[in-house]
């Protein structure tokens, strides 16, 4: 998560945000795939209310990216 906070930062001061801003995507599906595999029948790295917490997190994270690709889109 750090990583994405680091790269959404990176893009919003670079010259060419669409292409960082769908980089920022793919890495967050990967995030998303990290957690889903860490709750995964047979693996419990995280509770059940931590895996919640996570999956809200990053469901808002998406919503804020989907607003920023769109706006770029228009730019």
């Amino acid at each position: 998560m750090y990583r994405i906070m680091e790269l959404m930062i990176v893009t919003n001061a670079s010259k060419n945000r669409a292409a960082g801003w769908y980089y920022i995507d793919v890495q967050l599906e990967i995030l998303r795939t990290y957690v889903r595999r860490s709750r995964a029948k047979g693996s419990k790295y995280l509770s059940k209310r931590s895996y919640e917490t996570a999956v809200k997190k990053l469901s808002e994270v998406g919503r804020i990216l989907g607003g920023l690709i769109k706006k770029s889109m228009g730019d």
